[in-house]
């Protein structure tokens, strides 16, 4: 059951991230995110130094999380992630693919890239898509005791 510690809320919070480039040119990205109130649950991934790896790395790091958050319920996968210069920012769009007992999900999520941190950026839009569907099947579990029948899926 997808239920946060206090039963406050349905959406997966960022609470932090860390990078750290090791001297063999490998990138190691941890992400904590906040369940309910106060429960950090922690993702870790490695990848190549580079923006593209450090991308690849950040969005597992923090689906390792959710798929912690959701105890497996919710299981998503990574499909690619785009760095976008839009209106002198950088945008960071997610694509993913989520899966719940069955039913398919294709996700979109986009967030802005903090003071050009893309690492952070790329959390923040996997966050934007996932919430989505934790939402939808946290609130079909409640009100029909399971998340096969929540939103529309993809067949």
């Amino acid at each position: 059951m997808i239920v946060s510690p206090n039963n406050s809320t349905r959406r997966v919070r960022f609470h932090s991230v860390r990078s750290e480039t090791t001297p063999d040119s490998k990138c190691r990205i941890r992400v904590e995110v906040e369940w309910g109130h106060g429960s950090f649950v922690p993702g870790e991934s490695e990848g190549t130094a580079t923006r593209e790896g450090r991308l690849i790395a950040g969005a597992a790091a923090t689906l390792q999380a959710i798929e912690k958050v959701t105890q497996g319920i919710l299981k998503v996968e990574f499909r690619g992630a785009k760095v976008v210069r839009a209106f002198d920012t950088f945008v960071i769009i997610v694509a993913l693919r989520g899966n719940t007992n069955g039913r398919r999900y294709d996700l979109i999520g986009a967030c802005e890239a903090p003071d050009d941190d893309v690492v952070r950026g790329v959390v923040l839009a996997v966050l934007d898509a996932t919430n989505r569907v934790l939402e939808i099947c946290a609130q079909a579990e409640g009100e029909q005791g399971h998340p096969t029948d929540a939103g529309t899926p993809i067949p």
